[in-house]
This record gives C-alpha cells, sequence and structure tokens, in this order.
C-alpha cells in the first residue's frame, strides 16, 4: 500500500479505471533496458491498488538506438510501444511523448544518456553541448511536454541522474554538468509541481 505524507493512501485519480500508461526514455540501453523489463514484469512501474495491478501498464520505449529497442521490447512480458527517438531533436522528444500519451500517461521516467568523457582542454565546445543536449535538455523536453498529461492523470516523473551528479569526477565535466542539471532540474520540476 502506498501511503503519502501523514500516512494517508496515495491513490491517483486517472488510475482508477485504466491500465498505466508509462514512458522509459533512453530504454534501448543498459539501464534502460533493465528498467523496460522491470516495468513490464510487475504491471508497471508505479501501482496504487489491485485493479489496475490486474489490468498492467503499456510500457512505451523510444531510444535512437533501433536495435537496442527491438532487443529491449523482445525480452519484455507485455508487448511495448516502441518509438526510436533522437533526443538531440526536441521535436522528436515531443513526438515520442506525444506517442506514449495516446491513452493517457501516468508515468515518464527518464533514463541513461551518453557518458563522453576525456582531458578538458581537449573536450570541445560542440561535444560539451552535445552531452548537454542530450543528458540534460532532452529530459527538459520530455517533461515539459508530458507535464500537461501528468497533471491531468496524477503521474509521476521520474529522472535517473548519477553520482556524479552530486560531486566533481575528473574528466567528466561535461557529464557531470549535465547531472547536477538532471538533479536540479527534478527538484525544480518536484516543488513547482
Amino acid at each position: 500500500e502506498a501511503l503519502g505524507q501523514g500516512g494517508q493512501e496515495l491513490v491517483h485519480p486517472g488510475h482508477a479505471h485504466h491500465a498505466l500508461e508509462e514512458l522509459l526514455a533512453h530504454a534501448g540501453h543498459a539501464i534502460g533496458d533493465i528498467v523496460a523489463h522491470r516495468a513490464a514484469e510487475q504491471d508497471g512501474l508505479l501501482r496504487d491498488d489491485g485493479e489496475v495491478a490486474a489490468e498492467g501498464a503499456q510500457v512505451t520505449i523510444g531510444d535512437v538506438n533501433d536495435a537496442g529497442l527491438a532487443e529491449t521490447a523482445s525480452m519484455m512480458a507485455r508487448p511495448a510501444r516502441i518509438v526510436p527517438y533522437d533526443a538531440v531533436d526536441h521535436a522528436s522528444c515531443h513526438r515520442l511523448v506525444a506517442a506514449a500519451a495516446e491513452s493517457g500517461l501516468d508515468v515518464v521516467c527518464n533514463i541513461g544518456g551518453i557518458h563522453d568523457w576525456g582531458p578538458s582542454p581537449a573536450f570541445d565546445e560542440s561535444r560539451f553541448e552535445r552531452s548537454i543536449a542530450i543528458n540534460l535538455t532532452s529530459l527538459f523536453a520530455i517533461c515539459r511536454t508530458a507535464l500537461p498529461h501528468l497533471v491531468e492523470s496524477g503521474g509521476n516523473i521520474v529522472n535517473v541522474a548519477s553520482a556524479a551528479g552530486m560531486v566533481g569526477v575528473a574528466y567528466n565535466a561535461a557529464y557531470c554538468a549535465a547531472k547536477h542539471g538532471v538533479i536540479g532540474l527534478t527538484k525544480s520540476l518536484a516543488v513547482e509541481f
């Protein structure tokens, strides 16, 4: 049983009469692959009551890695909606959310990204900007587009960062900056919503 602050039972209004609709961005790689399997195995990432669990979850998985998406989908216990997308393309992020939200949206999980590293003097601005675009800006684009759906359903966002979002790591300036940003973005959205 999920309990909120003060011990009251948490029941999201949008979950009472339909299966969970979940979006897993970056699902074609290691961490996303694991989360996608878990979502399908347990009838969704977030469950409030037996009725929702019995109906199961519709999981949409997205990534730029088509082969990784197909492999992830083939190993899932339930069929997934597969939506290839490019995290550096904002319109592609918006299309991913639109596809996932066709029947509503209850959970968004932004998982993974890229880990490009190297000595800072040799790490040019284009590599830095690409790392920020994939690891941070795409999360914002997905969250922003998903928020109206999640507000309507009483849904949730799970943004996965890294320990590198709390400390500095040598040769990882772009990755650390992006993951610090993910933590700040997530905290800001939590306060706002």
